[in-house]
């Protein structure tokens, strides 16, 4: 990516501020640009929650709450100083970190994934290694799953000339190429395989990523160089709250609300099968009490793997964009 890649882009997508202007107390509150890297959905129900139930008003931030068309414009986004805050996935930090973007990273959302490879019991795909010599169906060409693929074929020496990858798109569609013999496995979502197996009868082998590989995973970005105090404390603190409330089940209803408000072609059956399997993504470091730590091991473990498979082409110390000290003092 060029100095070109690295302009401020326009924010594509607006929801309004969480604090309406009618409200006397909104001047009173810090305005920060809270953007999610796509369309609202279930994914970022973190930021949702916080914002429609209130938390980041009780911090004295006037949150504006915007969606995005990808990782890379909503950290150009945050380069350009275009927006305060962003969700940003494993390769696409360090990748643009790689190109001397001044971002920092201040909290990790999800601890594991909700991403696996699926395979006929009879063809298993159990372990890494097993992808050698294997056609794996990917949502699409160049994304998140064919860079995941990529990582955990990495991780056991297997190499991107010893595995074929086949576009097959998102969601259950991988299963019918499966069976048709033009895949041997296909990444999936685990609640999408879960159903798949519920409606089929059948049991897959399953390939779960955290189950071999330490991987970094969707984490809260912002510019490396801020002058506004302690607000990222008070941010992530909000989110804290937030994701409290939403892992609690009795504010399930509350959560379908919030996603609802910002998304109103939300389904509640989609969202009854979707959210568990994220909030487990949230809880996966040592239960609501590990929520949004940054892990330094995982990004150590995803920027070797990354510069191994030619993905970056020099490996970043994760000392350089991780910054520990925002969430440290937001749990003090």
């Amino acid at each position: 990516m060029g100095a070109a890649g690295l302009m401020a882009v326009p924010l594509l997508s607006a929801c309004g501020d969480e604090d309406s202007p009618a409200d006397p107390n909104a001047a009173a509150l810090v305005k920060q640009i809270v953007m999610a890297p796509a369309d609202f959905s279930v994914s970022f129900l973190d930021m949702l929650v916080t914002g429609h139930q209130g938390f980041f008003a009780k911090e004295g931030i006037n949150a504006d709450l915007q969606s995005g068309t990808g990782s890379s414009s909503a950290l150009q986004a945050i380069i350009g100083g275009v927006a305060h805050y962003t969700r940003a996935g494993r390769t696409a930090l360090p990748a643009i970190i790689n190109e001397g973007a001044p971002l920092k990273v201040i909290g990790t959302v999800q601890h594991s994934d909700i991403w696996e490879i699926g395979s006929l019991s009879k063809k298993p795909i159990a372990e890494p290694g097993a992808l050698r010599g294997k056609r794996i169906g990917v949502a699409s060409e160049g994304g998140a799953t064919e860079q995941l693929v990529h990582l955990l074929a990495e991780s056991a020496g297997v190499k991107r000339d010893e595995i074929k990858l086949v576009v097959v798109g998102a969601g259950a569609a991988g299963y019918q190429f499966m069976l048709k013999g033009d895949v041997d496995g296909w990444i999936v979502h685990n609640y999408v395989r879960k159903a798949i197996e519920e409606e089929s009868g059948e049991k897959l082998t399953v390939l779960k990523p955290e189950d071999h590989v330490r991987l970094a995973g969707s984490s809260w970005t912002m510019a490396s160089k801020t002058d506004i105090g302690d607000v990222p404390v008070r941010f992530l603190r909000a989110l804290l709250n937030g994701m409290k409330f939403a892992a609690d089940e009795k504010n399930r209803g509350a959560v379908f609300d919030a996603l609802q408000k910002y998304n109103a072609e939300a389904k509640r059956k989609t969202f009854d099968e979707q959210f568990p399997a994220q909030l487990a993504t949230w809880t996966a470091n040592k239960g609501e009490s590990g929520m949004l730590d940054l892990i330094e091991e995982d990004w150590v473990s995803t920027v070797k793997l990354m510069h191994s498979a030619g993905m970056i082409k020099r490996i970043a110390d994760p000392k350089e964009f991780l910054d520990r000290s925002y969430i440290d003092k937001a749990k003090a």
